[in-house]
């Protein structure tokens, strides 16, 4: 094995999440039941399953579902169960998915149907091209097999590759030991909050400039539920995460719980699926 395969083997191994997954919106902060009443999700379906959003000449593409955050808690403690250095197909129990996220459930239909809806999603990621509507695009699924045995309670499944070249050629970070505490938060907006700021060591953001530019909503929630956010925000104890409060801005800071490995880009990776697809319309938000 090489040093660059060496490499390679190591942040799949010690990771749990990419930038991508945490600062942009694969996954929204609204429950699976609010999402269906948003703005959002009747475009979505209007379009045949599929928004476009742009900002500059970057352009994100989401297909046939919308994901919230209960998908990305049940998507990293999958990796959180896996060795993802390995392409073997991987098998896993409906009760340790739940035991690495500290919940107690007897109903595990919820759980099949995300993991169905993660089998099913696509997203591609482009930059627009100079001379018309057709460009050159990184497309991505999350898994490319899944099995589902609910007698046993057994789930086999495989991650796509290219969603794998996520965690070894870009920007990836490890916060395992927060999953649990994270998927057990009150609100799906403060867990939305607390991965995106879970990227950075230290920031002082004012929140509402974080929840309509960064996280999205400018367009998908009217004011008195972007005011109603932020009464739930304040009312979490987000302390655990070194995130707090100060006037109008929201602020972490935190020691070295959160372990970074620097890496490219999304729109830099190497080695994902190319496909061509139309400019799009509809306004993106920043991902920096």
């Amino acid at each position: 094995m090489n040093d660059e395969q060496k490499n390679i083997d190591f942040r799949l191994q010690t990771v749990n999440s990419s930038e991508i997954e945490n600062r942009s919106f694969l996954f929204w902060g609204f429950d699976r039941g609010n999402i269906k009443r948003t703005s959002l999700y009747k475009q979505f379906i209007e379009n045949n399953k599929e928004l476009s959003f742009y900002f500059g000449d970057k352009v994100f593409v989401i297909k046939n579902e919308l994901l919230t955050q209960t998908h990305k808690d049940v998507l990293e403690a999958l990796i959180m169960l896996c060795d993802i250095s390995s392409d073997v197909e991987h098998v896993v129990s409906h009760t340790s998915i739940l035991d690495v996220l500290q919940k107690n459930s007897k109903n595990v239909v919820w759980l099949d149907f995300i993991l169905e809806e993660l089998n099913n999603v696509n997203f591609r990621f482009f930059i627009k091209s100079e001379k018309g509507d057709n460009v050159k695009a990184n497309g991505f699924k999350i898994l490319d097999t899944l099995g589902i045995d609910d007698d046993t309670g057994f789930i086999s499944f495989s991650f796509s590759k290219s969603f794998l070249s996520l965690y070894e050629q870009g920007r990836v970070f490890n916060y395992s030991k927060y999953t649990p505490f994270i998927a057990n938060l009150d609100h799906d907006i403060s867990k939305q909050v607390v991965r995106w700021l879970l990227t950075f060591d230290n920031l002082q953001i004012d929140i509402k400039n974080l929840l309509t530019v960064k996280l999205g909503l400018l367009n998908v929630v009217n004011k008195s539920t972007l005011n109603k956010y932020i009464v739930r925000l304040k009312d979490e104890d987000l302390s655990m995460f070194g995130i707090w409060f100060d006037g109008n801005n929201i602020c972490i800071d935190r020691a070295s719980e959160v372990d970074f490995f620097d890496g490219v880009t999304v729109d830099k990776l190497k080695g994902v699926k190319k496909v061509v697809l139309k400019q799009s319309s509809l306004p993106f938000f920043d991902l920096k």
